[in-house]
């Protein structure tokens, strides 16, 4: 989907969800004028249809590849097709008793339609903030959430008696003798929304690990990009044996290593010795550096230090993440050339090789730009948030955006707990009327 196709269509779900909002409550205004009727959950089904729908709007229209964005939408849509039909079914049963067409039908949709709004904001959750799961161990949750959702929506719609949220009305479709789904699905709603949000107590990036399935490389954060403001990028490298980065410097940048244990084969300044467990070297900007683990059969763990990372970081995490998706090569580089020149144009001017004259691989180099020109108009990126997550490592000289970034993301985490505490009170609130 192109980004302007995606953005009409995060845009119209807003739209939609806004517009089936305003009915509804135009429907809950003439059902106030009759004091018998039983009130429907109206002032936090309108806050999450109004605020997730444009917060979905807005990511969805920029982070096109980040479900979040869109299950927010989705979820705004669900609350407010819920909404719509209490209201109408209210009206049409209870107000004005057959004033409008369909209002049992109405009544029974709005019986079940609220558990996949549920299951989306759990979902969004999980997913928060790059589209990605944490890690492998919470996809039992995933499912687990699906599961419920489905199988939820399906036992709340044929559950027999009044419908919870409807006061006296009851389910036109229910089975008598089939057990009443409203306590069991809140109570796992409840526990799938506990079970989601700490997902989202680990915000920082330091301790995350990335892995290079193609080369064996392992690399643990420790002081990052963001924490530092661009100042330091610090992580623990396991190299392969056998690994072997060839010879190069950086115009701008300094190498320091760590050897935390095995041995690392160094070259620097034309100077070449063996590292032990224990001991420091460091390539200077703009000397000349080589780096192998010599061992044959045994892990190299050393401490890297790069100051400052500039791009580095996003270049990482970049490359790992085609690695783990099966899109490079056996030697790690992506198999696309457009991809591949993209990502050569943004290490430009921080890493050349020692075997060529800079000034003919800036010659390459520029041709290189005018291909990732071409791939940037077809969508290819140095940095993708499914990799990276939402923001953008900071660069040394622009702490103003890092501000900025964070206090974006700091508002959408706040928003999203805020608002699911909004969605722990609804479901209570429902199951208490339920159980009325």
């Amino acid at each position: 989907m192109s980004p302007r196709a995606a953005a009409w269509l995060a845009w119209s779900l807003c739209a939609l969800s806004l517009t089936l909002t305003a009915l509804s409550l135009f429907l809950l205004a003439l059902n106030l004028s009759h004091p018998d009727v039983h009130i429907y959950f109206w002032v936090e089904n309108t806050l999450l249809s109004v605020s997730f729908s444009i917060i979905g709007a807005i990511i969805a229209s920029r982070l096109t590849a980040n479900p979040v964005g869109w299950l927010f939408c989705a979820a705004a849509s669900s609350a407010a097709v819920a909404h719509l039909s209490a209201e109408y079914a209210t009206y049409a049963l209870v107000a004005r008793p057959s004033s409008l067409p369909a209002g049992e039908a109405l009544a029974w949709f709005s019986s079940w339609v609220w558990m996949p709004y549920i299951g989306c904001i759990v979902l969004s959750l999980l997913l928060f903030p790059n589209g990605r799961l944490p890690s492998s161990r919470w996809r039992w949750l995933a499912w687990l959430t699906v599961f419920v959702t489905i199988v939820g929506a399906l036992w709340v719609a044929f559950s027999p008696g009044v419908i919870g949220s409807l006061g006296s009305i009851r389910n036109p479709l229910g089975i008598e003798g089939l057990p009443s789904a409203d306590n069991p699905t809140a109570i796992m709603s409840v526990l799938l929304f506990v079970a989601a949000v700490s997902t989202l107590v680990p915000v920082a990036k330091a301790g995350d690990i990335i892995e290079n399935p193609v080369t064996g490389e392992r690399i643990t954060f420790l002081k990052t990009t963001q924490q530092t403001n661009g100042e330091l990028l610090r992580f623990e490298d396991v190299l392969p044996p056998g690994f072997s980065i060839s010879e190069h410097f950086h115009p701008h940048q300094e190498e320091r290593h760590e050897v935390l244990s095995g041995t690392l084969r160094g070259r620097v300044g034309g100077q070449e010795r063996e590292y032990a467990e224990g001991e420091r070297v460091v390539g200077p900007a703009g000397v000349p550096h080589a780096w192998r683990n010599s061992s044959s059969d045994q892990e190299l763990r050393i401490i890297s230090e790069i100051r400052p990372p500039l791009a580095f970081e996003t270049i990482f995490e970049t490359s790992f993440g085609l690695a783990r998706d099966g899109k490079t090569t056996k030697q790690g580089i992506p198999k696309n050339p457009l991809q591949l020149a993209v990502l050569v144009d943004e290490m430009r001017g921080m890493f050349y090789s020692s075997r060529a004259p800079v000034a003919v691989q800036e010659a390459f180099l520029t041709l290189v730009a005018v291909v990732a020109s071409v791939g940037r108009l077809l969508g290819y990126k140095a940095r993708y948030p499914e990799y990276s997550g939402l923001e953008e490592p900071p660069q040394r000289e622009d702490k103003r955006r890092v501000a900025v970034t964070r206090e974006i993301e700091g508002g959408l985490v706040a928003a999203s707990v805020l608002l699911t505490f909004v969605v722990l009170m609804l479901i209570w609130r429902r199951r208490r009327s339920s159980g009325r």
